[in-house]
């Protein structure tokens, strides 16, 4: 499949994975995925609290192929290296200032341009 030549950045997925230690307790471990080829961008929407619309930034993201992602995944937008261990969605987000919680995802793959839709 070609896709447009502005599906050029790459992103970095931290998808969060809850295991269990010998004990049974619940610990949570992101794995990370660096994805090519992706379509970026940042639009304005608004948004309603107390009767006051103000503008939300909103970061939209499609991947040329499925990627494993859900809500609550952190995206990256560019590639990061795996060199600091990053055991939460605050420590992610503060090394990676570039950084949006996935809110909204879409299984587009079946499309004329198979993507996944993913915004936040």
């Amino acid at each position: 499949m070609q896709y447009p030549s502005w599906w050029n950045k790459t992103i970095t997925i931290f998808h969060k994975r809850i295991t269990k230690d010998e004990h049974g307790r619940t610990h949570y471990k992101w794995v990370r995925r660096v994805v090519d080829d992706c379509f970026v961008t940042t639009k304005l929407k608004q948004s309603v609290s107390n009767n006051e619309i103000t503008p939300v930034k909103v970061n939209i993201v499609r991947t040329p192929c499925f990627v494993e992602v859900v809500t609550g995944d952190i995206i990256v937008l560019s590639e990061t290296n795996n060199s600091t261990v990053l055991t939460s969605d605050v420590a992610i987000k503060s090394a990676y200032p570039n950084s949006f919680t996935v809110d909204e995802i879409h299984d587009n793959t079946g499309d004329f341009l198979p993507h996944m839709y993913i915004s936040g």
